[in-house]
């Protein structure tokens, strides 16, 4: 697996959040089971490219004081209205010790359903998996060419996990389908009103009072 790395820096006591962000910079924490944790800030188009490449679950190396700290991102915060990073976790691992995270699924091949007319429904995008962080993988390839049919499905139990790496999620959940393409009938265009009966002309109706005054 290739090796991914972030440089970052150790985050001051005087580094304010906003001033950092204001900078360019994200601030962050790293921490992880005895491990103590360290506040870090690092440079904000930088961390776009690693975290771009890696997602959530690829090793990442970070390069910290002269020292390496294997992590995993654990989370990545958003602003809510420019949505823009603005804090990130670290999870730091033992390379001796498994850890739990999500795989993303890759779709690859061509579907003989699809060719017929039939459409993918993909229910899952990622599955759990148990392994050590050396054994991690940035995907997990799902081939689409056994869909043949319409009502053909891959389930967890029909993918091959990487060498070290074992699938959490339960065996028999559906991954993706091949399902009959619905065309909805658009409803015929309801009749038109019926036109309005026309105003009577000036003079057609006279009031009660009209007729006797001219009687």
């Amino acid at each position: 697996m290739e090796k991914v790395t972030l440089p970052l820096q150790v985050r001051g006591s005087d580094d304010r959040a906003a001033y950092l962000r204001q900078d360019n910079m994200i601030p962050g924490v790293v921490y992880g089971h005895g491990f103590q944790n360290l506040h870090v800030k690092v440079d904000y188009q930088t961390f776009r490219r690693v975290f771009e490449q890696a997602t959530y679950s690829t090793l990442v190396t970070l390069q910290v004081d002269g020292k390496d700290i294997p992590v995993l991102i654990h989370e990545v915060q958003y602003d809510p209205v420019t949505d823009n990073i603005i804090h990130v976790d670290f999870y730091a691992v033992r390379m001796d010790q498994k850890v739990t995270t999500h795989i993303a699924l890759e779709f690859i091949g061509v579907s003989e359903a699809v060719k017929k007319g039939a459409v993918l429904n993909t229910v899952k995008h990622e599955v759990e998996v148990s392994c050590l962080p050396g054994d991690l993988v940035h995907h997990i390839q799902v081939d689409i060419s056994s869909l043949n049919e319409i009502g053909d499905m891959i389930r967890v139990s029909d993918i091959t996990a990487p060498k070290g790496v074992e699938i959490l999620t339960a065996p028999e959940e559906p991954i993706v389908s091949a399902v009959e393409l619905k065309v909805v009938e658009e409803a015929p265009a309801e009749a038109a009103p019926a036109a309005e009966a026309a105003a009577p002309t000036e003079g057609a109706e006279k009031t009660e009072g009209e007729e006797k005054k001219e009687e």
